[in-house]
């Protein structure tokens, strides 16, 4: 019997690499490989980065996650590699593969809190592999579980635990999934993005700040960069409005000072639609509420009307007046309701990173003066640097966006012009900021909150068209299945959508991009 030395060689060469097995398809000398086949042996690979635990195709059509809501997904090789880089780190990377018409390009996609299962990517995973992207998105290491909401305890007497969840795991999986890539395609991807929201916008800019090669274009949507004074925010914001039970606002009282602000600033903007176009243009005094005579729901109590002039204002040192994080945006009160005793209690959990200080479940006891200053000086570490100029000179673009309704995106706000040049044109542009009036944090609100910032990214990373308008939608019950409320320009800061006049004011085309007076 004679042996054929060139398939001996042909099955040696497979064993080591996916990409030599198609290879030795294409040219015949093997036997021809499927996409399908190509998953399933994804399976045996190792990487630097992490060991393939899970890789098997799953078929085109629903896919339901543990939130019970089904997507649509295309037909794709879905990958799991678990990144151990310390013995304590156990970080799961989900990388989704689109078996056909893969775009060349790659998605990664950030968490939320204090991480999250895979699960809670999923919507965005399965619109972007739609469109023909590979994407990916990792637990960050948090122990997260299906369905579960993860507590910051992760991190307590953990440094490494804290590095993996702050920056990373997030680079892990960015590395790792290239190469899933190129074992699988046969070629890397031609552009990257990354796109994220809240914890996931502070991933991004971690991103770009400390791996400012890993991506060519970054979504960053409110993000939780400002970390630690978010977390006091949390404890400011629910001891304000809802720590004193004799002083407590209840949602009728937040309701009838939401009336109130809408009435006062509500058509700022030239158009009523129950929305404050910019909160920061809305003057209105808690103090007009005030009972005349008898306390009820329909006035607010002297010390009711002080304190959601505290929230307001947003948390600040009571001896030096230094104000850690952005209040509450006028216009936001009924979203106010959310930061309840559990929430707030989930947030001061990250405060016990902090040696010396331990979180003792007593969110009325922290001190703003003693306990801020020494979160801040130990826990530092935690919030983001604004230094972009590598990610710049790269030519990398950024694009900023966040709801008028939510918090964060005021620090954010603050974020971008501190890291951005006010000098800046079309010409030598790496950052857009665009802010959707009204909408929430990072969904929701009454104000339109979606639109298809992947796409414009691209255009402009791939075109050089540098965003000046994005038209963003609200749909029923915010369910893009459902019918179209309203459409609205979304304008380059510092530009604001202005009504020209004429037409239906919830129809994006009759709205145009003005800069501030």
């Amino acid at each position: 019997m004679k042996l054929d030395l060139s398939k001996l060689v042909g099955i040696w060469a497979c064993t080591l690499s996916v990409a030599a097995c198609t290879q030795l398809a294409d040219t015949g000398s093997f036997s021809k490989t499927t996409p399908a086949s190509k998953c399933t042996r994804m399976a045996a690979m190792k990487f630097d980065e992490g060991n393939v635990v899970r890789a098997e195709v799953v078929s085109s059509g629903d896919y339901r996650s543990s939130f019970d809501q089904p997507y649509k997904i295309p037909a794709l090789c879905h990958i799991e590699v678990i990144s151990q880089p310390t013995p304590v780190s156990h970080i799961v990377n989900t990388i989704w593969l689109p078996l056909e018409n893969w775009n060349g390009k790659f998605v990664g996609f950030g968490s939320g809190g204090a991480g999250k299962h895979a699960d809670y990517a999923a919507p965005a995973m399965a619109a972007a592999t739609t469109e023909g992207y590979a994407a990916a998105y990792s637990d960050l290491g948090s122990d997260g579980k299906s369905g579960k909401q993860v507590m910051f305890t992760f991190g307590n007497g953990n440094p490494e635990k804290q590095t993996d969840w702050l920056y990373r795991a997030t680079h892990l999986m960015t590395r790792v999934s290239k190469k899933t890539i190129q074992e699988y395609y046969g070629d890397s991807p031609s552009k990257s993005y990354f796109s994220g929201c809240s914890t996931g916008g502070q991933q991004a800019l971690e991103e770009a700040t400390r791996y400012p090669e890993d991506y060519d274009g970054i979504i960053v949507g409110s993000p939780g960069s400002n970390r630690t004074n978010i977390h006091m925010a949390m404890v400011w914001h629910y001891r304000t409005l809802f720590g004193d039970p004799s002083t407590a606002l209840t949602k009728d009282h937040l309701a009838l000072v939401n009336k109130a602000v809408l009435n006062e600033c509500d058509e700022l903007d030239g158009v009523i639609d129950g929305v404050v176009g910019n909160p920061a243009q809305c003057q209105f005094d808690p103090a007009s509420l005030i009972c005349e005579a008898e306390e009820t729901e329909a006035c607010l109590s002297a010390p009711q009307a002080q304190n959601m002039s505290l929230a307001y204002a947003g948390p600040h040192n009571p001896r030096t007046g230094e104000r850690y994080f952005p209040g509450l945006p006028l216009g936001a009160e009924l979203q106010a309701a959310a930061v309840n005793a559990d929430v707030a209690a989930w947030g001061a959990e990250l405060l016990s990173w902090s040696p010396g200080f331990a979180f003792d479940g007593d969110l009325m006891a922290f001190d703003f003066d003693k306990d801020a200053l020494k979160v801040n000086a130990v826990l530092g570490h935690l919030n983001t640097s604004s230094d972009l100029e590598a990610f710049r000179n790269k030519g990398g673009k950024l694009l900023f966006w966040g709801g008028t309704y939510d918090v964060l995106t005021w620090d954010m706000i603050d974020y971008y012009e501190r890291a951005t040049s006010p000098a800046e044109d079309e010409t030598n542009a790496f950052a857009r900021l665009f802010l959707a009036p009204g909408a929430g944090h990072c969904f929701g609100g009454p104000g339109p909150n979606k639109f298809d910032s992947i796409g414009v990214l691209d255009r402009w990373v791939e075109n050089g068209e540098v965003p000046k308008r994005i038209i963003a939608t609200k749909y029923e019950d915010d369910d893009p299945k459902k019918q179209i409320i309203r459409t609205r320009p979304l304008c380059a800061y510092p530009a604001q959508a202005v009504w020209t006049g004429t037409g239906d004011t919830d129809d994006a085309q009759n709205f145009e991009c003005r800069q501030p007076l």
